[in-house]
């Protein structure tokens, strides 16, 4: 990245119901470090909560939390202008995994990509940093914007580990919850009549996490490494007679 391209830096403000909030700029690139006192904060466009994003606003927004955390966030991203029952897409926002404030800053990858109207899912970060990416994508109009919460959370905590119940079998986990880097066990067990074709793990950066087993050719036993987020983890069950 260019040296001190980033180095504009701004402070949380306080709304009247006592929320931390920062607006996004409407040009170049600010930079926010998080105080250790802070848990929570909202992230709005340059139009602030109430009012609609400039036109041809194209900023971006380093948020930076002390070294110990990571930064969980969601939202929604209202970038889409109806006029005369026909809807623009006017707004696009991208929300990167790290520092990337220019198009030299490869291999930091997008979290979040979207133009138009679309909720940003709950997602946490890989590490201590995210930037905000949010422009005018039709100079025509412009609309509400974006209305993100982030919050930080300890990078040291377990992560929660969720079995989805389906139908032919089940699966036991021999943890609710596993720090990063940790051995997880799954057993299957299969209904009469049914065999257990794959398992899949899903984290909540919806990156699919690598296991050792899980099949029926492999036996009802599957092991994975806890990554740095929650799992979600979806067994399937087929009738004997798809099986082996």
């Amino acid at each position: 990245m260019a040296t001190n391209a980033w180095a504009n830096i701004v402070e949380l403000q306080k709304n009247s119901n006592g929320v931390y909030y920062i607006n996004m700029p409407k040009s170049g690139v600010d930079t926010l470090n998080i105080p250790a006192n802070v848990t929570t904060f909202k992230v709005y466009d340059d139009g602030g909560g109430l009012w609609p994003f400039s036109s041809d606003c194209d900023g971006h927004l380093v948020i930076i939390a002390p070294e110990d955390r990571l930064l969980r966030f969601s939202g929604n991203l209202f970038g889409t202008y109806i006029e005369n029952s026909r809807r623009y897409a006017v707004g696009a926002l991208i929300i990167w995994d790290g520092i990337r404030v220019d198009d030299s800053d490869e291999g930091v990858e997008d979290l979040f990509w979207k133009i138009g109207d679309d909720i940003i899912p709950n997602t946490l970060s890989s590490g201590n940093s995210l930037t905000f990416h949010f422009w005018q994508y039709n100079s025509r109009h412009t609309s509400t914007g974006i209305d993100v919460s982030v919050t930080l959370v300890d990078a040291n905590a377990p992560h929660e580990i969720i079995v989805e119940d389906v139908s032919g079998g089940s699966v036991v986990c021999n943890q609710t919850e596993a720090n990063t880097g940790a051995s997880v066990t799954l057993t299957a067990a299969a209904d009469d009549g049914y065999v257990l074709d794959h398992i899949e793990i899903i984290d909540e950066r919806r990156d699919t996490v690598e296991m050792i087993g899980g099949t029926w050719l492999t036996g009802n036993e599957a092991t994975f490494t806890m990554p740095n987020a929650a799992v979600t983890i979806t067994p399937k069950f087929v009738s004997e007679d798809e099986g082996p």
